[in-house]
Order: C-alpha cells, then sequence, then structure tokens
C-alpha cells in the first residue's frame, strides 16, 4: 500500500530544502520550490515521489500543499477534500473560491494512496513566536479535521541552524540547545502536540552534498 504524507506551511519554513537529506540517503525525484513570497510559493497540490539512492521508489509520497496563511490559504471544507483525497494531483488552488464535488476536477471516488495518511506542519524555528492567533486558529480548525479522521500529525522545525548558533556551529548540539528545546515546547503548547512529534531539522539549501 502506499502512504501520501502532507506537509503545510507557515513563514518562511521551507520543507524542501530539509527533506532530501537524511541518514538513509532518500532523494526526492524532484525538488519542490522553496524561498520566500508574500503569500507562500506553493500554490498547487504537487504529490512527490521518494527514491533511495538505488532508484527504487518508496512507497510513500510527499505531498506539498498551499500554506496556511492569515488572508489567502486553503479553506477548511478544501482541507477536508485534501485528506479524503478529492483534490486532483497538480490542482491549483483558487484564493477567491473553494472546490466542490460540482468541479469537473474532483475525485469523487479516491484510492487509498489518493488520501492523507500524516500531516506535518512545516514552521520557521525564527517564527514560532510571530505565528498570528488568527493563523494559530485556522491550524487548530486543521487539527480537530485530522483528530476526527485519525489523522496523525508532527511538526517539522525548519532551519535551527540559521536560527540558533550554536546548532550552527554543530549540528550535534541540537540535543543539548536550551534554546532548541524551548523552541520544541513552544510548538508543543501551541498545538497541543506531545514533544516527540516536533522535529528540529536542519536547512540543507546551500548544502553541494546530501547525505
Amino acid at each position: 500500500m502506499s502512504v501520501s504524507l502532507c506537509w503545510v506551511q507557515w513563514g518562511r519554513a521551507s520543507p524542501a530544502s530539509t527533506t532530501p537529506s537524511t541518514p538513509c540517503s532518500i532523494r526526492i525525484s524532484q525538488s519542490a520550490l522553496c524561498g520566500v513570497a508574500t503569500n507562500g510559493i506553493t500554490l498547487s497540490y504537487t504529490p512527490y515521489e521518494v527514491k533511495v539512492r538505488s532508484g527504487a521508489t518508496l512507497n510513500f509520497r510527499l505531498c506539498d500543499t498551499r500554506g496556511l496563511e492569515v488572508t489567502q490559504d486553503l479553506y477548511i471544507l478544501e482541507c477536508n477534500y485534501l485528506l479524503d483525497g478529492n483534490i486532483p494531483d497538480r490542482f491549483e488552488f483558487n484564493p477567491v473560491a473553494s472546490i466542490s464535488p460540482d468541479n469537473p476536477w474532483f475525485v469523487h471516488h479516491p484510492k487509498i494512496a489518493e488520501k492523507i495518511h500524516c500531516v506535518l506542519f512545516v514552521l520557521d524555528a525564527a517564527s514560532v513566536n510571530d505565528i498570528p492567533p488568527k493563523l494559530v486558529e485556522k491550524m487548530h480548525s486543521f487539527q480537530r479535521l485530522m483528530i476526527r479522521k485519525g489523522i496523525p500529525q508532527a511538526v517539522l522545525l525548519t532551519k535551527i541552524d540559521l536560527a540558533f548558533q550554536d546548532v550552527a556551529r554543530e549540528t550535534s548540539n541540537v540535543f543539548t540547545s536550551e534554546k532548541i528545546e524551548a523552541a520544541v515546547n513552544n510548538v508543543s503548547g501551541l498545538l497541543g502536540l506531545p514533544r516527540h512529534n516536533i522535529l528540529p531539522v536542519k536547512n540543507y539549501e546551500n548544502e553541494m552534498h546530501a547525505g
């Protein structure tokens, strides 16, 4: 069975610059866009295959989607459709009008592989204290949907090496850094998730070799 993992970001967080390098030498077959824009970089729902060094494709997809914002973002109904697999691949979200079952691209009978099995909130480590209350409310609404559907949640706390100098000097300091611990505790309290569901990760955007 193929599993789909969806990331939802806010701020300057960049999942594309953190996921390609892991201890098991995983490679994303096509890198997602990364960068900074007023209303987010990703505007469409885009799944990516994940391959190991041998070239074999793993039985899960990383799915990038439009991020959560205070003004322009996903409607809560679209979040529901997204989780249920009703949103087609490469579908571009319209900030003015949400997708509906009447849309010709709406997936009425999604396969198991097209549904979302886990959601990652991608947050910039340097910005976790600046998330607007209105946006936190939207995140909580999205979380309630996931809880009702039994979908696991986790957080990628990105760019820790850019936010904290001690980690920039030595990545292994992530295990002892009081600042990282404080950031993890902050996100845990913000989203009501256990600490072990919050994963601090280094930025790899400028690395020449990964893994």
